[in-house]
């Protein structure tokens, strides 16, 4: 305070006690969160083949999208085809996810062109969505710490370098779903029925969409149903429970979308999803050895992947338990959030054993209730301080404020340390190209009505080959069996076999008959429906 020339008291200017170095912690641990974004644009950038560890999932999506886009969205009822041309008799309909993800690609490469990287992209911007949403989440009085925190610890996890520039549907399920979950809790409780009613009517029935988007991209996001009761049963109001009745609605609606767009043209979708899903969970199929036990799978695919989520993220999946249980008052969305995403994996991991084991990449779903419970410590154990003091510019000099500070200078080196070695990994990944060389002679060489019988199972050869592709025949004789069958998905179509130097050894016949065409030690292409010279 200072004396006025009338002898008044006045507050002292806040620029008096501005720091005097450019950046404040705070602003550290956003910049931080900034040079992930670039990191991983970089990777997204570096990356321009299908040539990393899934990308089998990437250009699975690529060829459902070009698909989409040479037959029509329409034309194909919307339903997702993982073929290319000829469509045949039969076409090969991908009824196991919903839909929206490969028609948001094939919309995306209509306006940026058909590309590795432009999907990769596209990743990138929907996880910059999702960090905006997880900040977002935290908004209110506070200095920013938890938010900054909460989205270096999404954007900043060693996961994400891994998987988050690749073409998973998984990244916009999760901003879809982080959006329904944000707009409810801001809209429900005792704070919003201070606000307008048709105003938060509006954001509910968006909250409302974005579920239904959520659940016409992936399955995951039903499992975040328990966040939406637990916010309900907490609040214990009648304008929540129908918020809750709203969102509910949408999830069956999306559900009966799906069945309807597949089960009006595949009569057989029902049996088909089911069988899949008893698969994924184990329920049938055992892709393990006996060994393989509860134990093990909960130690080596499930608790051995969490360093996967950082440093950071690991204790904010702990410490946002802890805040749940000793706090009566925490940042609602970013406890929507931390339930939500929590809800998702753990019953995922429950019923989708073999799912959850085989694709390391599902523990995305995770990754936002890791950061937010990071953003949830700081707010329970460093809250901000909002007293008379601060109205008249004197700073917070409290022990919670010098704690926020050192936190914002000590969580982006926490993160730089998990990450540098998944980043390395990412970069320096040195794949195999034969597959790929392979489908780029098929297409340089083959017509394009033709029909490619391969021992790979591999979407990548199906992306680069541009050819109708019949997957995963091993042996002559599976292609003894199926040839009849092949033959008559198109009559006029031309069959060819395609097979690298390691299977052609299970194709006797074909092993020492003179090729169409070939890779010197890499592989071969030879014409089928005649006896092989």
């Amino acid at each position: 305070m200072k004396t006025s020339d009338n002898g008044s008291l006045q507050a002292v200017p806040a620029s008096a006690f501005a720091p005097r170095w450019p950046w404040t912690p705070v602003a550290v641990i956003h910049l931080a969160a900034c040079l992930a974004v670039v990191v991983l644009t970089a990777i997204a950038i570096k990356l321009d083949a299908y040539n990393y560890i899934h990308a089998t999932a990437s250009s699975h999506f690529a060829v459902i999208a070009r698909a989409f886009n040479v037959n029509g969205l329409f034309d194909l009822g919307l339903v997702p085809v993982q073929n290319n041309g000829p469509l045949t008799n039969s076409p090969d309909a991908y009824l196991h996810w919903p839909p929206l993800y490969p028609i948001l690609l094939a919309l995306w490469f209509r306006v940026f062109g058909e590309g590795v990287i432009v999907q990769h992209l596209l990743s990138v911007a929907l996880n910059v969505m999702s960090a905006a949403l997880i900040w977002r989440s935290f908004a209110g009085p506070s200095d920013k710490t938890a938010s900054g925190l909460a989205v270096l610890a999404f954007l900043g996890a060693p996961i994400m370098f891994s998987f988050g520039f690749a073409g998973l549907h998984l990244h916009l399920a999760i901003m879809l779903t982080l959006l329904a979950l944000v707009l409810f809790a801001r809209n429900t409780g005792a704070a919003a029925r201070d606000t307008s009613a048709s105003h938060r009517r509006i954001l509910l029935g968006v909250g409302a969409f974005a579920y239904f988007l959520a659940v016409m991209t992936s399955w995951e996001p039903l499992l975040a149903a328990p966040a939406f009761c637990f916010l309900a049963l907490r609040d214990r109001h009648r304008q929540t429970t129908s918020a809750l009745v709203l969102f509910g609605f949408a999830a069956v609606a999306a559900l009966l979308s799906i069945v309807l767009l597949y089960g009006t043209e595949y009569p057989y979708f029902a049996e088909e999803l089911w069988n899949r899903a008893l698969m994924r969970s184990g329920s049938n199929v055992d892709l393990y050895p006996p060994d393989y036990t509860v134990t093990y799978y909960l130690q080596h695919a499930v608790l051995g992947r969490l360093p996967s989520l950082g440093v950071i993220g690991m204790l904010g999946l702990v410490g946002g338990g802890v805040c749940m249980l000793t706090a009566t008052k925490l940042p609602r969305p970013a406890v929507a959030i931390y339930l939500g995403s929590l809800s998702m994996f753990c019953l995922w991991a429950a019923f989708m054993r073999n799912h959850l084991a085989m694709h390391e990449y599902q523990l995305l779903i995770l990754l936002p209730a890791a950061a937010c419970g990071a953003g949830l410590l700081v707010e329970r154990f460093f809250p901000h301080q909002r007293t008379r003091l601060a109205q008249t510019a004197v700073p917070d000099q409290s022990r919670s404020h010098r704690y926020r500070r050192l936190t914002c200078l000590v969580a982006p080196l926490l993160a730089a340390s998990s990450s540098y070695a998944a980043i390395r990994t990412v970069s320096d990944f040195t794949p195999s190209n034969e597959m790929i060389a392979l489908a780029d002679l098929s297409k340089s060489v083959l017509p394009d009505n033709a029909i490619i019988v391969t021992p790979y199972g591999d979407m990548v050869f199906v992306y680069y080959s541009g050819r109708h592709v019949i997957r995963a025949i091993e042996s002559e004789d599976v292609l003894d069996r199926e040839q009849r069958a092949i033959a008559a998905l198109c009559a006029t179509c031309p069959i060819y076999l395609v097979a690298n130097s390691q299977a052609v050894d299970a194709f006797p016949s074909y092993r020492l008959a003179k090729p169409l065409a070939e890779i010197s030690n890499t592989g071969a292409i030879w014409r089928l429906g005649k006896a092989p010279t």
